[in-house]
């Protein structure tokens, strides 16, 4: 593809165009191949340059050749959209303008400026393909179909009711009443010739019983496209896994929104796929029967999924918390040391902690800090000493050694948390203090006691 890649928004499929013929067609989407991109409602093409470059016939002669332009103008003149609501119907003509100078062989054409959108700056919802493989198919059928089939080739499969696809190809009457007939004159032969552009096309009979209501068209990705996700010239290529997801997901009525091809690749491009595939997971898991009906529901879903994400880290973290201060801080029995040793190893673990956090010193950190380091540690002051020491320099007995007895009766009563009464432990609403809040209290009350 490259310089026969035609492209169009989505919206040109909705001309009718079955009274053309094979060559018409040709011509129409080689029209739109010169305006791509042109930014302006007028071209000028050289028909003798155009028969020579997508094989028209040399063959006809002048009088012939003429009857056939005069005829080419009046169709192209008549290929119309019509919109309808409640409250209007508009229809227009999608060309404006036709003259051909038969003598100089150039032909000028108008395009009405309500569908130059379809054919300049096109980044979404758009329908592409090659011009020379669209010009390849030989029956009028297949030409209309394979652009229609185009639209659809991010996710392979289009549904058409029964009366659609008539109308859309231009079926004749005798066909409509006599389906073998229709799938073995138009139908089968089309589906022959564009298995060429579409690989493992495959067409399944809708019915309603026994009657035919509509027609499924089904594709595949061709194995060597089976691949990661890239870019190519700004077009977003999807990877089997993503498409295998998609398709399973498109068989549910909720995500019917996703059958138009730009609503995918604005996935893509927006939340990649790896993501997508989560989102749509999520959606398919908690609802069942809720249609979705814009793109900011992909959005608020993601939104969520980011939601939980985070919310599973803190949760996670503060499990891994809790087991590391089970580990440093609930150790199975306490370790005396004396003084120094205490100091020392506080110092050293402090440093590790503010490291650990990344933080600064400050005193109420260190204070919540020497509670849990306190759970571990504690200061023997009898380790390393003798009793004649103990005695010696009057030092005070902890709550282990009581069986040591009035070494001297000048010594100082040492208040442990026992001595403390019950309402002092308690919060300004009456209630027993908990946790830290509580070990800061008792520490604050038992310096205070000692001290005087």
């Amino acid at each position: 593809m490259g310089k026969d890649l035609v492209k169009y928004h989505n919206d040109l499929n909705l001309l009718n165009m079955s009274n053309l013929k094979g060559k018409e067609h040709d011509l129409f989407y080689a029209i739109c191949l010169e305006l791509k991109d042109k930014q302006n409602t007028e071209i000028i093409i050289d028909i003798n340059e155009f028969k020579k470059e997508f094989n028209f016939s040399n063959k006809l002669d002048k009088k012939r050749f003429a009857s056939y332009i005069k005829n080419v103008h009046n169709k192209f003149l008549e290929i119309k959209s019509t919109v309808e609501t409640d409250k209007i119907i508009r229809t227009s003509n999608f060309f404006t303008f036709f003259e051909t100078n038969l003598e100089t062989g150039k032909m000028k054409i108008k395009v009405n400026e309500e569908y130059i959108y379809m054919l300049n700056n096109i980044v979404s919802k758009y329908t592409r393909f090659s011009y020379i493989a669209y010009q390849n198919l030989a029956t009028k059928y297949a030409k209309i179909l394979m652009p229609q089939l185009m639209q659809w080739d991010s996710t392979k499969r289009k549904d058409y009711t029964k009366e659609e696809l008539f109308e859309m190809l231009g079926v004749n009457e005798k066909y409509k009443n006599d389906l073998s007939n229709f799938n073995r004159k138009i139908l089968n032969p089309s589906l022959k010739e564009m298995k060429n552009v579409f690989y493992n096309l495959k067409c399944t009979k809708l019915k309603n019983g026994r009657i035919i209501t509509g027609y499924l068209f089904t594709w595949e990705r061709k194995p060597e496209e089976e691949k990661e996700t890239e870019i190519i010239d700004n077009e977003i290529v999807i990877s089997q896994k993503f498409y295998n997801r998609l398709n399973y997901y498109l068989g549910f009525e909720i995500f019917e929104i996703l059958k138009d091809e730009f609503y995918v690749e604005k996935m893509v491009e927006e939340f990649g796929e790896d993501t997508s595939i989560k989102i749509l997971d999520k959606i398919h898991q908690n609802n069942k029967n809720k249609k979705i009906e814009s793109f900011e529901y992909f959005r608020a879903v993601n939104k969520r999924l980011k939601t939980y994400k985070i919310k599973d880290k803190i949760e996670k973290a503060e499990i891994i918390e809790k087991e590391e201060q089970k580990q440093i801080f609930e150790p199975e029995e306490i370790i005396k040391l004396n003084k120094k040793e205490y100091d020392e190893l506080f110092e050293k673990e402090y440093k590790k902690h503010l490291e650990k956090l990344k933080q600064e010193h400050n005193e109420i950190l260190k204070s919540v800090f020497k509670i849990q380091f306190d759970k571990k540690y504690e200061i023997d002051i009898f380790k390393d000493k003798t009793i004649d020491d103990v005695i010696e320099q009057k030092i005070p007995f902890n709550n282990e050694i009581k069986s040591i007895k009035n070494i001297t009766k000048n010594d100082k009563k040492i208040y442990t948390e026992k001595d403390i009464p019950v309402e002092k432990l308690l919060s300004k609403n009456g209630r027993e203090l908990k946790g830290i809040a509580r070990q800061m209290r008792i520490n604050k009350l038992l310096k205070e006691y000692n001290e005087n």
